[in-house]
């Protein structure tokens, strides 16, 4: 069974960090009201936003989703991270964290993989392919080596014997340029897109010395700098002379930007200059150039959205935003948020998979009402025992017509704090 576009289908995660039980993430749309992609049972979600309380969860979910896709394009190479189980019980030590993911791959083919963690080593590890309705399987993993399905053609036991305890299948086996599973290991490393809060404060250079070697690119990225009304008319850069340290530093930099974006950004040796960047404006007549660095923080932020959106709706990509508002006025949020949604503007059918604390996005009496559907809005809560739960709001039912924002800071689905009187008079 194969579809157009790379998608991301499910999710989950369980014993890693505010998560001790599975908590899973699913884009399948309940009764097909989403629009996109038709798998077997129904629709795929372009957009969820995740709300909560601070410390909730929220970014702990965003980092399982890292964490995976880190484990894949890098476990061959460096070993295995830390699995990072649930700190608050003794039983959660002993036990493997555990990631596993759906995903319609670049072949258009539906594929489930996962696997677990324990003291730095893969205590299982799995692969199928969904050709029908019911799943193939391609390889299992266990403490006693690797069992292949007859549907894994290529050289598998090759593969398992480069493989290493604390390593992955699928990493050496990309490493090892194995056929069978390129599609699997091609969207982790290029379709699946993570962004993390804030890191537009590192990045903004290296974003415009990629822009630099693509002028479509960057008069894209213009073109929707302009539309969000910053006063901007233009984004350019000028190259200085830098010293070795310097240049050291943005390799550095840009090689974290080649794990957000799914591809290798390092500049060429040749490149011994740094990026100095200035925003042009138009005032009276006249166009000034100010150095970047004086912009606001909000403009530097919408700069690095700007190029990772345009990036993820011209190749069909999963993007995944922690803090998707941070420093960006509401009604930019929620324009973003509709570029996802509108099939115009994302023909390739990009996913926006984002955390938020910005509800103007669940209100009905806000602008042209609520930018978010209840199928598109999830909820992190933590109980008093430190244990983080995911929940989609379309479990509480809400009404079609129901106010979501006023719901929802009322209370009523959770994922909001349970006291908010930060003064003790005993302490005046």
């Amino acid at each position: 069974m194969a579809y157009r576009n790379p998608m991301l289908v499910s999710f989950s995660v369980s014993n890693y960090r505010s998560f001790r039980d599975q908590a899973v993430l699913d884009l399948r749309a309940p009764h097909g009201r989403a629009s996109g992609a038709k798998p077997w049972d129904g629709n795929i979600q372009s957009v969820a936003a995740v709300y909560g309380a601070n410390a909730s969860g929220k970014t702990s979910l965003f980092n399982a989703v890292k964490a995976m896709a880190d484990q894949v394009s890098q476990s061959y190479r460096s070993r295995v991270q830390p699995s990072e189980p649930f700190a608050f019980d003794e039983v959660s030590r002993t036990r493997p964290t555990e990631f596993s993911a759906t995903f319609i791959a670049p072949d258009g083919i539906c594929y489930a993989y996962g696997f677990g963690l324990l003291g730095g080593l893969v205590v299982d590890e799995w692969a199928e392919r969904y050709s029908t309705a019911r799943p193939t399987l391609l390889f299992q993993r266990d403490q006693m080596g690797v069992k292949f399905g007859k549907a894994l053609k290529g050289a598998n036991q090759a593969v398992e014997r480069i493989m290493r305890p604390d390593a992955l299948y699928l990493s050496a086996a990309a490493a090892a340029e194995h056929d069978g599973l390129a599609p699997l290991y091609q969207w982790f490393a290029g379709r699946l897109l993570l962004f993390p809060a804030l890191i537009h404060r590192q990045l903004i250079n290296q974003v415009l010395a990629v822009l630099d070697k693509d002028p479509a690119h960057r008069q894209r990225v213009t073109d929707i700098l302009i539309r969000a009304d910053l006063g901007l008319v233009g984004v350019e850069a000028t190259r200085r002379e830098s010293f070795d340290s310097d240049r050291r530093e943005d390799q550095t930099l840009l090689k974290m930007l080649s794990q957000f974006v799914g591809r290798n950004l390092s500049m060429d040796p040749a490149d011994d200059d740094e990026f100095e960047a200035f925003a042009t404006h138009v005032a009276n007549g006249q166009t000034y150039r100010l150095p970047l660095d004086l912009e606001s923080d909000g403009t530097r932020a919408m700069l690095c959205h700007a190029y990772i959106i345009d990036l993820a709706l011209r190749e069909g990509s999963t993007l995944v935003f922690d803090e998707l508002d941070t420093s960006l006025h509401p009604l930019l949020v929620r324009e973003l948020v509709r570029l996802f949604q509108d099939r115009r503007s994302n023909s390739e059918q990009a996913q926006l998979i984002f955390t938020t604390h910005d509800v103007s996005l669940l209100e009905a009496g806000y602008g042209d009402g609520a930018q978010l559907g209840r199928d598109e809005v999830w909820l992190t809560d933590k109980d008093d025992s430190g244990r983080s739960s995911l929940t989609p709001l379309a479990d509480f039912g809400p009404r079609t017509r129901e106010n979501l924002a006023r719901r929802y800071l009322s209370g009523r689905y959770g994922g909001v704090p349970d006291q908010l009187d930060l003064f003790d008079p005993a302490l005046v």
